[in-house]
Parts: C-alpha cells; structure tokens; sequence
C-alpha cells in the first residue's frame, strides 16, 4: 500500500465486509480518519480508550459476548506512546477468531528494535 492509512482502511473494510453489520473494537486513542472508517462508513466501534492490564479483560469480555469484526490500534499508541500486552492480546483474538489490525506507523523499524 502506498500509505498506512491505506493499508488500515484495507483491512478495517475487509473486516467489516466479513463481518456485516459487526462493531469493531478500537484500543487506545486512534487517528481520526481510522476512527471514522469504523463509524461512518462501518456499524460503530467499542472505544476502550486507556490501555492499562483491565483493557484486555473488556476486550476478552466483549469478544466473548458480541461479534466483533476486528480490533484496532496504534502500536504505540499515540499521543501517549502506551502499549497492550500484545502477545495476550493476540491470544485472545485468536481463540475468538477475531482479526487484530495494527498501525505501526509510530512504531516502524526506525523507531523500534
């Protein structure tokens, strides 16, 4: 793709178009464009806006009792640089077969080891 916003708007309509009608779960803080990909153009998103331990518990609850489409996040996150225990986080969706869509725009390999 020739952009990350590309490449996100890819994958969140590929999951919306897998899943019609499902809510996505967007973590963290999101840029807005992918924010209203899930909104507008999409059925809505679950906001879980503070990353700390609890965060995954929630998510783990809301796969669990809804269908969600994907779950999306900002690896780190932006403004606040926070980060999901991804490796969890991965298991989780795995076990629910739920799609994790992570923009790593922040975080490329010039950024992080």
């Amino acid at each position: 793709y020739p952009s990350g916003m590309g490449a996100i708007s890819s994958g969140l309509l590929a999951a919306q178009h897998t899943n019609p009608g499902c809510k996505s779960i967007q973590l963290g803080f999101p840029y807005l464009d992918v924010y209203k990909i899930q909104t507008v153009w999409g059925p809505g998103a679950h906001f879980i806006s503070d990353l700390n331990p609890d965060c995954l518990n929630q998510i783990e609850n809301l796969v669990k009792t809804s269908k969600i489409s994907s779950v999306v996040l900002e690896y780190p996150g932006n403004p606040l640089l926070q980060v999901p225990d991804i490796k969890k986080l991965s298991q989780i969706l795995r076990e629910n077969n739920v799609p994790l869509l992570v923009d790593d725009t922040i975080g490329s390999s010039a950024n992080f080891n």
